[in-house]
């Protein structure tokens, strides 16, 4: 079975495709059984929680995020050397489980899978 990893490292709402990349992950669901999704360098900014887009006039995709485990994603990996270079603790308030892994950890795991995407 074919497997595609999706990586996010741009903040979520400096340009769209951070939307875009959700999108793809949740129709990449339908096709792939198995999917990785890893969020580095500003890309987990879009993990962090009440986020208030709407101020700025935009579309608060990251309610996405939350349907992961629907898709049968249930698990995601973070970068966390991304965190510590931004002066962030780890995220643990969400609906699905996060896996912080050290940048060398994180490449083995993309390493593992036939496609990958970035976003």
């Amino acid at each position: 079975m074919k497997s595609v990893a999706f990586i996010f490292s741009h903040s979520p709402y400096g340009c769209n495709i951070g939307r875009e990349g959700v999108d793809s992950v949740l129709s990449a669901s339908l096709v792939f059984k198995k999917i990785g999704l890893f969020f580095v360098n500003e890309g987990i900014f879009q993990l962090i929680p009440n986020q208030q887009p709407q101020k700025i006039l935009l579309h608060n995709y990251l309610l996405l995020l939350e349907l992961l485990p629907i898709y049968g994603i249930k698990t995601i990996y973070c970068c966390k050397k991304s965190f510590k270079d931004r002066g962030m603790s780890n995220i643990n308030n969400l609906s699905f489980n996060v896996k912080y892994l050290n940048p060398k950890d994180l490449k083995k795991y993309i390493n593992n899978y036939n496609f990958i995407i970035n976003f």
